[in-house]
């Protein structure tokens, strides 16, 4: 069935034709967001345009697809000189999408933003145009005058210095802050000489010995508050229970997990040095000493090793209960962590060998351009935040990706034609005759479209040089680039 998901309600002029017909006409017209469940299960939404200006005779002037599983539109009026163009933003699943509603019988799709995927609420904040002074006093449109700006910095200066009394804010009935433990606040900024944010080692003399209950040495300010409050349990931390491996991975590999995030960017192919497409123990701790060793020279610091998930993380603290965290790993005492004395621990390796046969597997051969740069798709389980990947451009378009390898001009991209980018043609050739058509390439310029540069390379030269001549030329990047290296 149908479902209504918003409706806006706005006045609007409609500009006579150039050549003649209509004639410039102001209304009162409904936006209208629908959504309709096709059998597949995928929610298409539409917008359509109501004339309402008389409303027992309201009429529907026209209708187009506003993106997929949304929830709310927005409307914003945008000055496009010397034009007034009005927009209609809907948000959901695939992200924001636009419409152009400045011609009311012919409502027309803009394009999705790149990459905001599950958008489901947007504002848009709208002055006058005229109102358009920065605080320095300088217009920003042609219409800008003086007498309609913003506040300029002296006067914003001289409203923040209005004492409360002035205001009634501090008058001899106003009420103090009650913020819940701010005394406790207070006082642990007090006993925190060194400002580091953690009680520990000096800081700690004078306090019950029991107050540091989880042992580690130092107290958080939460711990504090707590315990001023007169809570002496720490509140029990959310557990896994033994063999739920579902839970546990739902926390740690998928795309937002700790270990997704440290280990990306390393490409796991590197240390697979047998080839066999799988990682044992030791192979991988190599993979995570990589990942880890930021400045490749042999050896973790206190800084570097403190990234590691888990109760290394507290290294980042920098007090005296780091310090003997950091000696138990560092065993020969020289103030770095070698190879030889990095161990994965057991729960990052059950994290990552989700089948708990003893390798981390890398899965089905996708692609090998793809696996250069470290792409090893959704079959493997090696945590990766890129689930989607292509060769394309962020920018790329079906214009500009003809323009740059169609040679003979037919709409198709021959292996010829794809010489230098034989990484596009095993992506997208998925018939495997050779040649890459419409219908094909079209499914990855909707990807990059939905999702922009979070599903291509993260390589300079690789991301923007779409014809493969290992050069990027001014055409290839986004307009603004080329306009500023030219002032550069």
């Amino acid at each position: 069935g149908l479902i209504h998901r918003g409706l806006a309600l706005a006045s609007h002029v409609d500009l006579a034709e150039p050549q003649g017909g209509t004639r410039t006409r102001e209304g009162d017209f409904v936006y209208l967001l629908s959504e309709r469940t096709l059998r597949n299960g995928e929610r298409r939404s539409a917008l359509s345009v109501w004339d309402v200006t008389q409303p027992s005779r309201a009429k529907q002037l026209g209708r187009v697809a506003a993106g997929y599983a949304t929830e709310m539109i927005t409307p914003a009026f945008i000055y496009n000189p010397p034009f007034l163009q009005s927009v209609m933003f809907t948000t959901g699943e695939l992200g924001v999408f636009a419409t152009d509603v400045t011609v009311s019988e012919e409502p027309r799709q803009l394009g999705a933003m790149s990459a905001l995927r599950e958008a489901y609420v947007m504002a848009v904040e709208e002055f006058p145009l005229d109102k358009m002074l920065d605080e320095a006093g300088r217009p920003l449109k042609d219409v800008s005058h003086p007498g309609a700006r913003w506040l300029d910095l002296r006067e914003i200066e001289r409203l923040l210095l209005v004492p409360g009394e002035l205001l009634g804010s501090l008058g001899p009935d106003a009420r103090g802050s009650h913020v819940r433990g701010e005394t406790a606040r207070l006082m642990y900024a007090h006993l925190d000489a060194n400002d580091s944010g953690l009680l520990e080692g000096d800081e700690l003399a004078g306090l019950p010995e029991d107050l540091d209950q989880d042992g580690d040495g130092y107290l958080t300010l939460s711990d504090y508050v707590r315990i001023a409050s007169g809570q002496r349990t720490a509140t029990p931390e959310a557990s896994v229970a033994p063999g739920d491996s579902s839970r546990f991975r739902a926390t740690r590999v998928d795309e937002q997990g700790d270990l997704a995030r440290l280990l990306d960017g390393i490409n796991p192919f590197r240390f697979d040095l047998d080839g066999d497409r799988r990682l044992d123990r030791k192979q991988l701790t190599r993979a995570f000493y990589a990942a880890l060793d930021l400045d490749g020279d042999g050896r973790l610091s206190l800084d570097e090793l403190s990234r590691h998930p888990g109760p290394l993380r507290a290294l980042r603290f920098q007090g005296a209960a780091s310090l003997r965290s950091f000696r138990e790993v560092d065993s020969n005492g020289d103030g770095g962590v070698s190879l030889r004395e990095f161990k994965v621990r057991a729960e990052e390796w059950e994290a990552l060998d989700a089948n708990a046969d003893g390798f981390v597997h890398l899965g089905a051969l996708p692609n090998p351009w793809w696996e250069e740069r470290g792409f090893v798709g959704a079959s493997s389980e090696w945590p990766t935040r890129q689930l989607e990947f292509t060769g394309l451009s962020p920018l790329a378009t079906q214009e500009s990706l003809l323009a740059a390898l169609d040679a003979d001009g037919d709409g198709d991209l021959s292996a010829r034609e794809l010489k230098r980018r034989p990484d596009l043609l095993v992506e997208m050739d998925n018939d495997g005759d050779g040649k890459v058509v419409e219908q094909e390439y079209s499914r990855y310029l909707d990807r990059v479209g939905r999702r922009g540069v979070d599903v291509t390379t993260d390589e300079f030269v690789p991301r923007w040089d779409t014809n493969g001549d290992g050069r990027v030329e001014g055409d290839e990047l986004p307009p603004g680039v080329e306009l500023a290296t030219r002032r550069e």
